[in-house]
Order: C-alpha cells, then sequence, then structure tokens
C-alpha cells in the first residue's frame, strides 16, 4: 500500500511538470487561484501561532525584568549592609581616636581593650574586657576617652572585669576640681553616684567638676570623672561624663610613664 502511494505521488508530480512545460499561462493561473484561495487560510491558522509568539516573547521579558530586580534588590541590600559595616567601623575609629587623643595628652601607660560584655543588673554593674597583659592588676583605673569609669577587680590572661563607678559596692576617692574639697564617690546602681564625707561647712554648686584625688594608690589624680548634677538636703549626685552602656572600648592604666622612667 506504501509503494502504491509513493508511486501515485510521483506520477502526480511528473503530471504536474509535464502540464507546467505545456501549458505555463494556465499553470500560472491555477498557482495563483490556489494561493489567493490559501491565503485566508494560512492567515487565521497563523495567528493563534503569532499570539502564541508574542505571549512567549513577552513573558520572557518580564522573567528577565524580575530576574534582573531580584539583583538590584540584592545588591540594594548588600550596599545597606556594607554602609552600615562603615558606619561602625568610623563610630570604632572615633572612639579609638579620642582614647589614642587622651593617652597623648596624659603621662600614663596604657593597655586599651574591647569590651566583650557587660553586666547592668540591679545588683551589679560591671563589664568584661578582652584584654592580654600581665601587667594588669586588681584596683588599676580603668578609663575611657571622656575619663574615668571604674576599676579592675578581677583579671585573667586573656581578660578582665571592670567595675563601674555606678556599681553599688564601688568607691573611689575624689576632689572638687579647683578646690581643695575631698570625698568619695561612691556608686548607687543608678546612672548618678553619689558623694560621701562631704563637710558641712564646704559649699558644693551643680556642674563643679569632679575629678579623681590620687589618694588611691592606683588610680592617679586628676581623671576626669564627671560634674555635680543635683544636691538634695542630705546627697550630693554627680553625673559620670560617659554613659556606661554605650562604652565600647576602654584604656587600663597600668602605670605612670615618669614612676616608670625614674625606676631603677
Amino acid at each position: 500500500m506504501k509503494a502504491l502511494k509513493f508511486i501515485f505521488f510521483i506520477f502526480l508530480c511528473f503530471t504536474l511538470l509535464v502540464f507546467d512545460k505545456l501549458n505555463p499561462e494556465k499553470t500560472h493561473i491555477i498557482r495563483k487561484n490556489i494561493i489567493d484561495a490559501l491565503t485566508p487560510v494560512i492567515t487565521a491558522i497563523s495567528k493563534p501561532f503569532s499570539y502564541l509568539y508574542y505571549t512567549s516573547y513577552k513573558w520572557s521579558t518580564l522573567n528577565q525584568a524580575k530576574h534582573i530586580i531580584d539583583k538590584v534588590t540584592y545588591e540594594n541590600e548588600l550596599l545597606k549592609q556594607k554602609i552600615l559595616l562603615l558606619q561602625t567601623i568610623k563610630k570604632e575609629n572615633q572612639e579609638l581616636s579620642k582614647l589614642l587623643n587622651f593617652h597623648h595628652n596624659t603621662s600614663f601607660q596604657f593597655v586599651t581593650g574591647h569590651v566583650i560584655a557587660d553586666n547592668y543588673s540591679p545588683y551589679v554593674r560591671s563589664l568584661i574586657v578582652e584584654v592580654n597583659n600581665p601587667n594588669i592588676k586588681n584596683g588599676q583605673a580603668v578609663i575611657s576617652a571622656e575619663g574615668l569609669i571604674g576599676y579592675v577587680i578581677e583579671s585573667g590572661k586573656n581578660f578582665c572585669r571592670v567595675l563601674l563607678l555606678t556599681d553599688m559596692t564601688a568607691r573611689i576617692p575624689i576632689q572638687i576640681e579647683d578646690h581643695d574639697y575631698h570625698a568619695i564617690l561612691a556608686g548607687n546602681n543608678t546612672s548618678r553616684p553619689e558623694l560621701l564625707y562631704i563637710p558641712n561647712d564646704i559649699t558644693v554648686f551643680p556642674g563643679m567638676r569632679v575629678i579623681s584625688s590620687g589618694e588611691s594608690p592606683l588610680i592617679p589624680a586628676g581623671i576626669p570623672i564627671g560634674h555635680v548634677a543635683a544636691i538634695t538636703d542630705e546627697t550630693i549626685y554627680v553625673q559620670p561624663s560617659i554613659k556606661m552602656e554605650k562604652i565600647k572600648y576602654v584604656s587600663i592604666i597600668t602605670h605612670d610613664k615618669q614612676e616608670h622612667t625614674d625606676a631603677p
């Protein structure tokens, strides 16, 4: 059966070729009429395919646009993270620069460390500082760029614990700057420690600056602490120079440079 179909189509093609050679004008007319008849059919059939192609093209374009938007969104998030990181680094650099400037303006030897933990419970106010130095001892003064924040109460191989001057057990000998008024700064687990042992015949005013007196063997004199913030009938409150909860870097005063130089 397949052989007969094949022979039939060959015979048909041969007949059409012979007919085209013998009557070219009639062949042209027949071809023209066939094309005229098939053109609407071809157009009608091609429209769905054209619509499918257009839809496919649009879908591909939208898909590419979505990928571009996703990529731009991802890159935007990366840029935001980098900006945040740069801002954090800038802030840390500013804090370290302040500490370095403080170091240049004093005659002390320092060990600087990064605060890795803090404790602001109702009973304890302390920091844990990542630092590795054999010269760190209990009682040594700990400062920020603004001034004294407390003193060392424990030290290990890679850390030290700092008792903040706002802790209820903290006691630091102080002096009212430009006056021969000496007292003890006592923490009370609030943001404003108190002054103890101020003689009754001494007048203290808000705004007076408070500095270390040097009566503690490991806390040198003259380190800024804060200023008198409020006075009640029985209590004088001091506002520290720095907000304790914002401390990131600190320096421990290990000894005085001049004393170290003069030592045999």
